[in-house]
């Protein structure tokens, strides 16, 4: 089968929404018998994007092959056991292994889908404890021949340059109904902060502050209606998803400004960032500063970071889900 050397043409799908838990990809049946997951081409953004070639075909790609769970209805159930206060299953939280052998895909099916990807140059790097999520890499050459579709260069109106696959990925059959999403085809989503910076103000130096205009800890446990809640979140471990670094310098601040202990702090990088403070490190900050507001007991906070990609954000979630270190997950970064 030829590969379409063109501009994507409009083809109707709604974009996935991306989850650990259950996944209701469309499959069609195209001509010749193969199969198309829908979900995958960003039709609107791309119609209106300027077509600016082929991509390298030795331009290495890292991507994340979500695999559907076994028994998704059982799944889906169990969820909402678990989340329903009148169940007796109610916050009965399972292990990753427990997950696994209960949800996750079978070894038979992982490894026709690795198979797959072997037989047309793709690397699987790792499967997940899940087993939901299989770490694959490879150059453009072998994601074009695995998926049966091309990837091109775009330029936005925006200025952006990006990459995207100009069609869904399609698989034979025998492996078409084991996988949910290719995620890595593209780079049009770019997670960012939105948050607005205040003057900077030194308390000590100048007399004319106040600490009551600002959002002290008193008031963002108001916010959140937690100022009269005991709990400090003592003992407990906290993971924040996140996709920047943070200033170790500013949060040591924060807790010496307002009286707090200063955080027991662990990065966990995923993908090879190097956890330096770069561009939204102020988003990671204020997360930190915000948890060791509202729980200045926790014994731990787990900075998981991992890069701004498709891949890259299933990579981190599912990291933190597979450690199974923290009790609460902090998430601000998404998309609309």
């Amino acid at each position: 089968m030829s590969l379409r050397k063109m501009r994507p043409a409009c083809k109707a799908g709604a974009t996935i929404a991306i989850s650990l838990a259950v996944f209701f990809a469309s499959v069609k049946v195209t001509g010749d018998g193969m199969y198309r997951i829908s979900g995958h081409v960003p039709d609107k953004q791309l119609l209106r994007a300027r077509y600016l070639g082929h991509r390298i075909q030795t331009e290495n790609m890292k991507l994340a092959l979500v695999l559907r769970p076994r028994d998704p209805g059982g799944l889906e159930e169990f969820l909402k056991k678990l989340h329903d206060p009148t169940d007796p299953e109610y916050r009965r939280f399972i292990t990753p292994e427990e997950y696994a052998e209960r949800f996750g895909p079978s070894e038979d099916d992982i490894r026709i889908v690795s198979d797959h990807l072997a037989r047309n140059g793709l690397r699987v790097k790792d499967v997940h404890q899940s087993r939901l999520v299989l770490e694959v890499e490879g150059p453009v050459a072998s994601v074009e021949r695995a998926f049966i579709l091309q990837i091109n260069n775009y330029s936005l109106q925006s200025g952006r340059l990006i990459h995207s696959a100009d069609a869904d990925p399609i698989f034979p059959a025998a492996v078409a109904g084991k996988v949910a999403l290719v995620a890595g085809l593209k780079n049009l989503a770019e997670r960012k902060p939105h948050l607005v910076k205040p003057r900077k103000i030194d308390f000590r130096a100048d007399p004319r502050a106040s600490i009551g205009d600002f959002m002290t800890p008193a008031k963002i446990k108001s916010a959140y209606g937690l100022d009269t809640v005991p709990q400090t979140g003592t003992g407990e471990t906290l993971a924040i998803f996140t996709l920047a670094g943070y200033s170790q310098s500013d949060v040591n601040s924060y807790a010496s400004t307002f009286g707090l202990p200063a955080p027991s702090l662990e990065n966990v990088l995923v993908d090879g960032v190097d956890g330096s403070a770069g561009s939204g490190a102020e988003e990671t900050t204020l997360d930190i500063e915000l948890a060791s507001a509202v729980a200045p007991g926790l014994s731990k906070i787990l900075a998981y970071q991992g890069p701004n990609t498709e891949a890259g954000v299933l990579h981190t979630y599912s990291k933190i889900a597979n450690d199974n270190r923290a009790s609460v997950v902090s998430v601000s970064w998404g998309l609309s």
